[in-house]
């Protein structure tokens, strides 16, 4: 049988789109960047003109479902700190990525950081899925998306602690972490569960254990089957 079709729109490297994949979905991704080391179906392109490009001809008929990560600088941390003199140059792509989406009339999942204007969202941190990354961020839906248990975590990570001698159960795979003394690629790739990214890609990635999770559940939703009970 044939994969359903999934369009992953601001793909970047792929983490996203693995997680899809090994849930049974054949990916295609979008980004206006190159993307040399995804290893999905990639083109090269605006990722709004090309959603409202597909909708214009009839061609989003061949996929089933969307996923979109519009970029989220404009709403992280440091884009809401010690950036917010730059916020302006973040454009929010949020509410005309939905717009797009919703004029699709496919299940959708849009994802970015806390603190962006999403709807009905749900959570997912590293720590629900044994993963060595305290990496939080919200998945938008218009379909039913019950989250993992969220148990209590240190809020430390290793590249801080390794800074003061000590350790920790988590890596922060964010900004320039990579600096601080030990640093090993193949430490983030394994906290992240991507071991084909570099470290400047890495470190935008969503872990494919978070995809993964939901599309095992957007594809019971698509073939008409029951909620699935439990993690797995």
């Amino acid at each position: 049988m044939s994969r359903p079709k999934l369009l992953d729109l601001y793909c970047g490297g792929g983490g996203c789109g693995e997680g899809y994949h090994r849930a049974g979905f054949e990916v295609h991704g979008v980004d206006l960047h190159p993307q040399p080391d995804n290893p999905h179906s990639f083109e090269q392109g605006n990722a709004i003109e090309v959603l409202a490009g597909l909708i214009d001809t009839g061609e989003i008929q061949q996929y089933s479902a969307i996923h979109a990560s519009p970029p989220c600088q404009r709403f992280s941390t440091p884009g809401r700190t010690r950036w917010k003199h730059r916020r302006e140059q973040w454009p929010d792509m949020i509410a005309a990525t939905r717009a797009l989406l919703r004029e699709t009339g496919l299940l959708y999942v849009i994802e970015n950081v806390p603190g962006a204007p999403l709807l009905n969202y749900t959570m997912l941190c590293g720590t629900m899925f044994g993963l060595r990354v305290i990496r939080h961020r919200h998945f938008e839906t218009n379909w039913v998306l019950t989250p993992p248990h969220h148990r209590q975590h240190e809020p430390r990570v290793e590249d801080e602690n390794r800074k003061r001698g000590g350790h920790s159960a988590y890596f922060q795979v964010a900004g320039n972490g990579g600096e601080s003394p030990g640093f090993k690629l193949e430490e983030w790739q394994a906290a992240m569960g991507i071991d084909w990214l570099p470290k400047v890609t890495l470190v935008q990635a969503i872990p494919p254990a978070y995809t993964e999770y939901i599309g095992v559940r957007l594809m019971r939703k698509l073939l008409g089957q029951p909620p699935l009970e439990g993690f797995f």
